[in-house]
């Protein structure tokens, strides 16, 4: 067994007892695998970091390294269920290691499916876009020479809306970048259907998009492949990340990659989550072929602001419908920044869909994308905005909502209120001390 040297003899019989059983007892290719996370020490020496686990996965059959996630210092491992709590073990002991956690999976903040929905006859913004008066942003202002990154499913980049749109693309799992969902091609409408007399036009119609799939038709990706491609969006230079994804619990690798980004100037936008992560348990958006004709209620409605939105680096966005009411499903807390248009079953947001149609769902997602689409606008303007630049012109901009009794809502639930785009990027440009 190769590179052992630092293992305790002990270790060293259980990892012989260990592989003997697994090559008499079961064939590796049948052998279901799971997925953890080796977390070391910050500033731990990164080879000394690989070279340990390494070690380790030398030592297990059917083990491989899948992430070197250098922002985080940490090192995602494939390992064979049966090996499982060995490798937790072994990694434990691994000179510098801090922690060793489960690859958690996170799902989409919004339905995981788009209902198709007939294109208007006459090309506009959509009904949340006008919500948040994106009309009122003169025609100089669409978000040129801005990239923003769409971690999701992937982008129909042949879309009539969004062809030439799509710049670099990358899938963190390898495979081809084509979106089997629909949910991200649904985000990238929202904030980049183009100004082509065709249906749509999205909030910044002319940002470059960058696709990266990172969620599988399922709507369902792993915290490593998130944080393995929020460091290739550091690696790319892009200026926005919109994110529509979350994880209930707090976690190192996330916490530090997303920490990273902020330190690199990276403006990142996340949805704020929606009360249920899992259909047909939610009470959001999504129409019959989600909800089979309407919204189940939640079994255990978690209504805390979802990582990585609730991070003070990450701007956090809920929901409103069509009414300027906060959606039911909207999460709540101190960490909401402002709300935007995210729908409801009643009426989700129109956008684009996979294949070259459009489509209607809802959701948290849909919200952040607005959000995002009016951050590409301000830096567009005034490309030299901090996060608490941009963070404070939003806020002071935004339209403070009330509910139905003209009672205003906790800032809990609204943050700071409605996002207004004209009046955005009339108070830009924006001063420190404004």
């Amino acid at each position: 067994m190769a590179q052992l040297g630092w293992i305790h003899p002990t270790i060293k019989l259980i990892i012989w007892s260990a592989s003997l059983y697994l090559l008499i007892s079961v064939p590796l290719a049948q052998a279901a695998n799971s997925r953890i996370i080796a977390v070391f020490k910050e500033d731990w020496p990164s080879e000394d970091q690989l070279a340990g686990v390494a070690g380790v996965v030398a030592a297990i059959p059917g083990a491989t390294i899948l992430h070197v996630l250098s922002l985080s210092d940490s090192i995602a491992v494939l390992v064979p269920t049966l090996s499982l709590n060995l490798a937790k073990t072994l990694l434990q002991n691994v000179p510098g290691m801090e922690e060793v956690i489960d690859d958690k999976l996170t799902v989409l903040e919004g339905t995981t499916c788009v209902d198709s929905a007939p294109p208007p006859l006459k090309e506009t913004y959509g009904w949340g876009l006008n919500k948040s008066s994106f009309e009122q942003v003169p025609s100089e202002w669409k978000g040129a020479g801005i990239t923003v990154a769409v971690v999701d499913t992937g982008i129909y980049q042949d879309h009539a809306e969004l062809k030439g749109k799509v710049g670099k693309k990358y899938n963190v799992t390898g495979g081809p970048n084509n979106d089997d969902n629909g949910h991200g091609t649904h985000i990238a409408g929202i904030i980049a259907a183009d100004l082509n007399k065709l249906a749509l036009i999205g909030g910044a119609s002319e940002v470059t998009l960058a696709s990266v799939k990172v969620l599988n038709s399922e709507g369902i990706g792993y915290l490593s492949d998130v944080c393995r491609a929020l460091e290739w969006v550091g690696e790319n230079g892009i200026q926005v990340v919109n994110m529509s994804f979350g994880f209930l619990d707090d976690n190192t690798p996330l916490l530090r990659t997303t920490h990273a980004l902020y330190n690199l100037g990276v403006i990142q936008v996340a949805a704020a989550g929606n009360r249920c992560a899992k259909p047909p348990k939610q009470d959001d958006g999504g129409g019959d072929e989600c909800h089979k004709g309407g919204a189940a209620d939640c079994d255990d409605p978690q209504t805390k602001v979802k990582f990585p939105a609730a991070y003070a680096w990450v701007l956090a966005v809920g929901a409103t419908n069509i009414n300027n009411d906060i959606a039911k499903y909207s999460c709540e807390g101190p960490e909401i920044d402002f709300v935007a248009a995210g729908g409801d079953l009643q009426t989700g947001i129109l956008s684009t869909n996979k294949n070259g149609g459009y489509g209607k769902a809802s959701g948290t997602s849909q919200a952040a994308a607005h959000a995002t689409a009016a951050v590409a606008l301000a830096l567009q303007k005034q490309s030299t905005l901090t996060l608490q630049q941009l963070r404070a012109v939003l806020r002071a901009t935004a339209t403070t909502l009330q509910d139905s009794n003209n009672e205003t809502y906790d800032t809990e639930l609204q943050g700071a209120g409605l996002i207004h785009a004209g009046k955005m990027i009339e108070a830009l440009p924006w001063k420190q001390n404004q």
